[in-house]
C-alpha cells in the first residue's frame, strides 16, 4: 500500500516545512534539479534533513532517486524519533545499520559514478530476532539479509521516514513509502524505479461549489510548481462544498500506474474546526480520501487512490487516469 509519495512539485521555501513532520528548508527546489524535463520537480539538499510522518508500518519500504555530488546521504526508518534502521550512501558504499551504530550489512556499487542519478530502494522488517533488511539499486537486489536484530526502541514499527544529506549537494525526487497493508499486491512492497508525474487543472469539472477570486475556478488553482497563496484562490464556507477539475493530460509512456495522487494547498480563514477531503470522480463514481484538519497557514493535503472508482480495479490505462476528475470537499 502506498502510504507516502513526493516529487516536491509545488513545494516552495515558504510552504516547505509545513508539509513535513520536521526538518530544514532545502537549498533549492524546482524542475531544474529533477531527472525529468517536465511534469516533475526535485529538491537540492546541502546539509539538509527532513522527516515524513507515515502510517505505522512493519515491514516498511521506501524508494528515492538520488543524484549525489559527494558526502553521505542517509535514509532512516524511525519510530517517534528513535531510529530502528538507517541506510547510508557514501561514494558508492551502502551501509545498513541498527540504531545508527551497529552495522548489519554493506555493499559497494561497482563502477559507481558520482553526479549521476541512481534509484535506491530500502526495506526492513523490524524485529529483535527475525528482522531483515533489503536494498535495491536501479531495481537490482544488492542486499538481502535476514535473521537480524533490527529493532531499536519500544515499538516494533516505523512511523517516520527521514532523509538527510550531510555535505555537498544531493538532488532527490520520486520518493515513495509503502507497507504490506493494501489490497493491491503490486503496491505491497518495492515499486521499482518509478516516476511521479504531476499535472494541473485545465478546466472546471462537473461540480463547482467554491467561489473564485476572479475568472474561472480552474484558473484560480492552476499554480503548478509556483503556488501564489492568496493571489489566486477559490473559497467556500458551506460544509460539503466541492470543486472538481479536469487536468492536463499526460502523454508520456507508462508501463504501470500504481496510483493517482491528489494534492490541494489550503488554509482556513475563520475560527473553528474545518476539514478537507481529496476526491476523484471516474465515470459517475466518487472516492474520497480520509479527512484532514485545515489549519490557519497554507499546507498541502494529499490523497492517494490506488484503484479506479469506476471499475473497482487498479488503474489499467493512462486514458482512464487522464479522464478522471480531481478535486476537494470541505467538512
Amino acid at each position: 500500500m502506498i502510504i507516502y509519495e513526493q516529487n516536491f512539485f509545488g513545494l516552495t521555501t515558504s510552504n516547505f516545512q509545513s508539509n513535513f513532520k520536521s526538518g530544514d528548508t532545502p537549498a533549492a527546489l524546482g524542475p531544474q534539479y529533477s531527472r525529468w524535463s517536465s511534469n516533475t520537480s526535485a529538491a537540492a539538499l546541502t546539509l539538509d534533513q527532513f522527516t515524513a510522518g507515515v502510517t505505522g508500518s512493519n515491514p516498511i519500504y521506501c524508494g528515492i532517486a538520488v543524484y549525489q555530488l559527494g558526502s553521505s546521504f542517509l535514509v532512516y526508518f524511525r519510530q517517534n524519533g528513535t531510529t530502528h534502521v538507517d541506510f547510508v550512501l557514501n561514494n558508492g558504499l551502502i551501509t545498513v545499520r541498527r540504531g545508527s551504530s551497529t552495522t548489519l550489512a554493506t555493499y559497494t556499487i561497482p563502477n559507481y559514478l558520482s553526479a549521476n542519478w541512481y534509484y535506491y530502494e530500502f526495506g526492513a522488517v523490524i524485529d529483535d530476532i527475525s528482522g531483515s533488511v533489503h536494498v535495491r539499486v536501479n531495481t537490482q537486489t544488492v542486499i538481502s539479509a535476514s535473521g537480524l536484530d533490527t529493532r531499536n526502541g519500544v515499538s516494533a514499527y516505523a512511523d517516520e521516514v527521514k532523509i538527510e544529506q550531510t555535505g555537498t549537494q544531493a538532488n532527490v525526487t520520486d520518493w515513495y513509502v509503502t507497507n504490506t497493508n493494501g489490497s493491491n499486491p503490486a503496491t505491497n512492497g518495492f515499486l521499482g524505479d518509478i516516476r511521479i508525474v504531476s499535472t494541473i487543472p485545465t478546466a472546471s469539472g462537473d461540480t463547482i461549489n467554491f467561489t473564485p477570486l476572479s475568472a474561472s475556478n480552474f484558473e484560480m488553482v492552476d499554480d503548478g510548481n509556483s503556488p501564489d497563496n492568496d493571489v489566486t484562490f477559490v473559497s467556500a464556507s458551506a460544509p460539503t462544498s466541492m470543486d472538481l477539475y479536469r487536468t492536463i493530460a499526460y502523454t508520456g509512456s507508462v508501463t504501470q500506474i500504481y496510483g493517482l495522487g491528489v494534492k490541494a494547498l489550503a488554509r482556513k480563514t475563520e475560527p473553528g474546526s474545518r476539514a478537507i477531503q481529496l476526491v476523484i470522480k471516474s465515470g459517475s463514481t466518487f472516492t474520497y480520501s480520509p479527512s484532514e484538519s485545515i489549519v490557519d497557514n497554507y499546507r498541502y493535503h494529499a490523497g492517494i487512490f490506488e484503484r479506479n472508482p469506476n471499475t473497482g480495479a487498479v488503474w489499467s490505462s493512462v486514458s482512464h487516469a487522464n479522464n478522471t476528475q480531481i478535486g476537494f470537499t470541505i467538512l
